[in-house]
């Protein structure tokens, strides 16, 4: 039980991380192309 928490909390921090990247790069190319 205790195992699979942490676990969950552990890939929403991972996905928090990966889509706040994805966001920077999104941003970065939209930057570029003006």
């Amino acid at each position: 039980m205790f195992l699979s928490v942490w676990v969950s909390a552990l890939s929403n921090e991972i996905l928090s991380e990966a889509a706040k990247f994805l966001f920077e790069s999104c941003s970065m190319m939209k930057l570029q192309e003006d």
